[in-house]
């Protein structure tokens, strides 16, 4: 399943477009990419004349369902709202569907901008270890943005209307800016989830790091050591991708640079050891290249993922995974 935004022309506002193809597992030769078995059909989310923006996608291993969120705006440059809309597998087809829950999924004394999901067993802040429906966004009030995560139980349909709604605030920067939040819930096993976010250290944006929270702990941990001239750090990206016991290991994905307006920005990947509940060690900062030059904005950083690891196969697609960080991965799992 991959998801965008989407609209027909420059007149037109922008809706939330699911594409879903399928493949054959015997179809993915070393050689080059596989064909969709069927051709793709598509689901929308839309109201009209009501713009729809920022979606991602999950895939929960164990319903074999689909959530997707995005932000919609429901007063033009003045009111936004986090929603979720689950698509339901037909058993006898395999096709999806809308059904389900669906609805908004923040509370309504803040906007909410950028959501990212995961769906997984873990223990998230205190709440019981099970499938778990993590939704993490920039949460924005009275000129403040904050992180927030949003999350409930998956499988035994509990109503999201009823979930936790968490603010994270790393309390020596609680007066300034947080945002750009990217969530991962660990495979199965690990029992772990990690956000990273991009937390300003002054009263603006213009010194903005890279902070990393696990949910065991509710630790913080500054990813901004160890870059010398780039110390700047924006668009992260986190993946877990161990399930062999302690320690887990992560990836963090995102750009660096050294604060200059008239500077280039470069792609860095950063792996992180958590050693227990309460310990995480830091590797050393990757450059994936020097060669990436350019123009960019938040939509080029969207996300990575390990996927779902059992026994037998990858269960969970990289729907978000672009060339560059396609190199990121294979570096890492090197």
């Amino acid at each position: 399943c991959i998801v965008f935004q989407w609209r027909r022309d420059e007149t037109d506002d922008f809706d939330i477009l699911v594409e879903v193809l399928k493949f054959d597992p015997d179809d993915f030769p070393s050689g080059g990419p596989a064909q969709p078995v069927e051709p793709p059909y598509f689901i929308r989310f839309y109201l009209e004349e009501i713009n729809e923006r920022w979606p991602d996608i999950a895939h929960d291993p164990y319903s074999g369902n689909v959530t997707v969120v995005y932000t919609r705006e429901v007063i033009e440059g003045n009111l936004f709202r986090t929603y979720y809309q689950d698509l339901v597998r037909n058993p006898e087809t395999g096709y999806l569907r809308t059904g389900g829950h669906g609805g908004l999924c923040q509370k309504t004394d803040h906007n909410g901008f950028w959501p990212r999901i995961d769906i997984g067993r873990v223990t998230l802040f205190g709440y019981p270890t099970q499938s778990m429906v993590g939704i993490a966004y920039t949460g924005r009030q009275d000129d403040m943005a904050d992180v927030f995560i949003n999350y409930w139980p998956a499988a035994q349909g509990e109503d999201p209307n009823h979930s936790y709604n968490v603010k994270i605030e790393d309390e020596p920067f609680a007066d300034h800016h947080a945002g750009i939040v990217s969530v991962d819930i660990g495979p199965r096993g690990t029992d772990l989830a990690a956000l990273v976010f991009m937390q300003a250290h002054d009263l603006g944006w213009a010194y903005p790091y890279v902070t990393m929270v696990h949910s065991r702990s509710g630790d913080f941990y500054h990813l901004e050591e160890g870059f010398g001239d780039y110390a700047y750090l924006s668009y992260p990206s986190i993946a877990i991708h161990d399930t062999n016991g302690w320690p887990y290991r992560a990836s963090v994905s995102f750009f660096a640079g050294n604060g200059a307006p008239e500077d280039y920005w470069y792609p860095f990947a950063r792996q992180v050891r958590i050693d227990s509940p309460t310990q995480v060690a830091l590797g050393e900062p990757t450059l994936i290249s020097e060669t990436v030059h350019g123009s960019w904005d938040y939509g080029e950083v969207a996300n990575h993922d390990f996927g779902v690891n059992t026994s037998v196969s990858y269960t969970h697609l990289r729907a978000h995974e672009t060339s560059l960080h396609l190199v990121c991965r294979l570096l890492l799992e090197k």
